[in-house]
């Protein structure tokens, strides 16, 4: 494995990294997919890791696909650090589980200094079909809320 400096190794698939508690799938230049491994407690560091990661290997504002596949829980820390980004332009959350659903809900409830949306999807090619369609320009960022489902717990 070739490694991408301090914080991740690339796998032997093109534009997938493994960084020990997650993986990371380069969708496109501007968007990436994240799946965190089974009863991984994410930190606040295992954030910060995973954000150079993805600022290394993205075009900033840059959206992310969260696949909520695997049980997984994000510490106070962590849940602080994914809202204090401002290279995010939208988050995505993909989840067939009722529990993951809430978890996620209550992720997004939390208060934040910078205004990127968030929702839950049940599958995985509506988020991403989302997520595409985003329009990337600065000036259209602020057009993306608008462009999200809105519901019970999305922002």
């Amino acid at each position: 494995m070739q490694t991408l400096r301090s914080s991740g190794s690339r796998c032997e698939t093109p534009g997938l990294f493994d960084l020990g508690f997650c993986t990371v799938a380069i969708v496109s230049e501007g968007t990436a997919e994240i799946v965190i491994k089974e009863g991984v407690e994410v930190s606040g560091a295992m954030v910060e890791e995973c954000f150079d990661l993805l600022r290394g290997a993205l075009k900033v504002p840059f959206c992310l696909l969260v696949n909520e596949c695997n049980s997984h829980s994000y510490d106070f820390r962590a849940q602080t650090a994914l809202g204090a980004t401002d290279d995010l332009l939208a988050v995505a959350l993909v989840s067939d589980k009722p529990r993951m659903d809430m978890a996620a809900c209550c992720l997004m409830r939390q208060p934040r200094p910078t205004h990127w949306p968030m929702a839950v999807f049940s599958n995985r090619e509506d988020a991403l079909a989302l997520l595409n369609a985003l329009p990337r320009s600065e000036q259209a960022q602020a057009a993306t809320v608008k462009q999200f489902p809105h519901g019970p717990g999305i922002q």
